[in-house]
């Protein structure tokens, strides 16, 4: 486990957000999900609630923030540092 995602994942635990600073190159949010989900290690379920729930996933993005909760704060913070890709435990819609 990488320190990055060693950290990412001890600040997700606690609720912190946490911004990553990563070598976008141009990606979409779509390609930085594929990524992450090539590194988790277990098959990917076509069928869950982890999906898109605001926003164009195949825009660039600027930035990354990682929370448990996308509060109005942690969206606020998000966006003014350039980070356009929350990725959150918690969504902002109930999508069940």
């Amino acid at each position: 486990m990488s320190r990055l995602l060693f950290l990412s994942t001890v600040f997700f635990a606690l609720g912190a957000p946490f911004q990553v600073n990563l070598v976008l190159a141009q990606s979409t949010a779509r390609e930085i999900i594929g990524r992450i989900q090539e590194q988790v290690g277990l098959s990917w379920s076509d069928q869950t609630v982890d999906t898109f729930k605001a926003g164009d996933p195949d825009g660039p993005v600027t930035g990354v923030a990682v929370t448990m909760m996308a509060t109005l704060d942690v969206l606020q913070r998000a966006a003014a540092a350039g980070h356009n890709l929350v990725i959150t435990h918690e969504p902002r819609f109930y999508g069940h």
